[in-house]
């Protein structure tokens, strides 16, 4: 064909368009359930906004994955590639800091990032975030983790590990990063490309590094926890109590730092086996200093997100069910004959939809053996018969698909019969 998708996007075609309803449904539910509030802010920011909040030493800003155009005011523009930023700049611009309260938000929409298409990577993705801004309590940290472990619960997953680790503050952790470039110092020249480009911009990167040369490396760094300092230690410990109280599993990775700039002490990730090398579902942890950087008070901050595409594909791994699975058919497929019927047939359907109940028909079709075709192909519950008869007689056919049994009444009673299924 002449047209097809971009490289790194995808479509949802109407069979699995249930299937991601059914999973923002629950995370939804789940979120509007624990005081959180849905934001929605533009699919396009200032790109300064990205570069200042991810930091320049990112891979957003060093791999240049931002989507990035001027527009007629010569005005630097990006796609946004997290809504993380995006998030706290609605925060500060609406002045939510003064509301009296800690703002419980979360957002759901295409984030882009020009990066190499993988499995569960896209250059276009869904992402949910959810954001708690205003509280330096480590319970909120705690929060975060559960609330996730609420929404995999909800959508049926077990198989997965929560992985926690801090990463100290401004004040403890640059002694750590002169212990990581000390202890790179003679290994970095036999390590990849990024390494040696985040051993100059951002040390702490090179703990994030997939490649198999630079793991075994890495797997002797120094730790970031022996580094903490008292109040640090301190969030941390209170962090795992918490944890532990609640009897939410959890595993510490000394190596885990996060891909941006604007995280400090609590870092987490949520990992399943069954996805392979891009094993992460959910990733987030505390950011104390970003509010201040894009010109607010100095807020505390922390939050998390997930890729709807990687989720979706743990749930089919795990569940063994396929996006067309989740297929919610018609209810009722009207079977109307004779195309003098047709406008009866319409104000069958518009009763049956205002009752709740789905209702369809193919307005082209005025053959029987047509419109049973067209219902079975729809995977219908029910047909209901509308010919000049029904219509006269003002007594109507329903079918049961599935089984085959009849039913024969009235509109009104067909209707009580279809609800009583529900």
């Amino acid at each position: 064909m002449e047209y097809s998708k971009l490289k790194g996007t995808y479509d949802i075609i109407p069979e699995e368009s249930d299937f991601f309803r059914n999973i923002k449904a629950k995370v939804e539910s789940i979120l509007n359930i624990s005081g959180y509030k849905k934001i929605e802010f533009p699919v396009i920011e200032k790109a300064e906004l990205f570069i200042r909040g991810a930091g320049e030493a990112s891979d957003i800003v060093v791999k240049k994955e931002m989507y990035t155009f001027e527009d007629r005011g010569h005005r630097m523009i990006a796609l946004r590639p997290e809504g993380t930023a995006s998030a706290v700049r609605l925060y500060l611009e609406n002045s939510l800091s003064m509301q009296g309260y800690s703002s419980r938000m979360y957002y759901c929409g295409p984030m882009f990032r020009a990066e190499n298409p993988q499995a569960g990577r896209y250059r276009q993705f869904t992402q949910y975030g959810v954001e708690y801004i205003g509280d330096e309590e480590p319970m909120v940290d705690v929060e975060l983790i559960q609330l996730n472990s609420q929404i995999f619960k909800a959508l049926g997953l077990k198989k997965y590990t929560i992985f926690i680790n801090s990463i100290g503050c401004r004040e403890c952790r640059p002694n750590y990063l002169f212990a990581l470039k000390k202890y790179f110092e003679d290994k970095i020249d036999k390590m990849c490309a990024d390494c040696k480009k985040r051993y100059g911009t951002n040390v702490l990167r090179i703990l994030d590094c997939k490649e198999e040369s630079c793991r075994a490396f890495i797997k002797n760094a120094p730790t970031g926890i022996d580094y903490l300092c008292e109040k640090c230690k301190e969030h941390f410990e209170s962090l795992k109590n918490y944890l532990n109280n609640l009897k939410i599993p959890y595993q510490i990775d000394p190596g885990l730092v996060r891909g941006l700039d604007y995280y400090n002490r609590t870092v987490f990730e949520i990992k399943s086996e069954l996805l392979g090398a891009q094993s992460t579902i959910s990733a987030g942890g505390r950011y104390d200093y970003l509010i201040k950087e894009l010109g607010g008070m100095e807020t505390p901050a922390s939050g998390f997100a997930f890729g709807m595409e990687r989720l979706a594909i743990l749930i089919e791994k795990e569940l063994g069910r396929a996006k067309k699975d989740f297929y919610i058919p018609p209810e009722v497929y009207v079977a109307y004959i004779g195309k003098e019927n047709l406008y009866n047939a319409l104000e069958i359907i518009n009763r049956l939809r205002e009752n709740g109940i789905t209702a369809v028909t193919e307005y082209k079709y005025s053959n029987l053996k047509k419109h049973l075709r067209t219902a079975d192909s729809m995977k219908a519950k029910f047909a209901l018969f509308a010919g000049e008869d029904e219509i006269k007689s003002g007594e109507y056919t329903l079918r049961n698909l599935s089984t085959g049994e009849q039913t024969t009444g009235t509109i009104e009673e067909i209707i009580k019969t279809l609800l009583s299924y529900a």
